[in-house]
C-alpha cells in the first residue's frame, strides 16, 4: 500500500456513486487520501482504454486533498 493511500490515512474515506443521466451510466469515485500525480496518469491511461468503446473518464487529485474519478459509460447506442 502506498504511504499516501488513502487506505493508509486514520479518518479517511471512500465514496463511491452510480446513477443514470441522459443515456449515460455514471460512476463517481472519490477519496480524501493525500492526493497523487499518479492518479492523473491512470486517468490517461484509461481514457485511452475506454474512448474508442464511447465511455469517458476523469481524473482530479489535489495535494492533501483527495483524489476523484469520474467514469461516463454510455447506455443509448448513438
Amino acid at each position: 500500500m502506498a504511504p499516501d493511500s488513502a487506505r493508509s490515512l486514520p479518518g479517511s474515506t471512500l465514496s463511491v456513486r452510480s446513477f443514470a443521466e441522459d443515456g449515460w451510466a455514471v460512476v463517481l469515485i472519490a477519496d480524501n487520501g493525500a492526493g497523487s500525480a499518479r492518479a492523473v496518469e491512470l486517468g490517461d491511461t484509461a481514457r485511452a482504454i475506454l474512448e474508442p468503446w464511447g465511455a469517458t473518464i476523469d481524473a482530479a487529485s489535489a495535494e492533501g486533498q483527495g483524489t476523484s474519478f469520474e467514469l461516463r459509460l454510455v447506455t443509448t447506442p448513438g
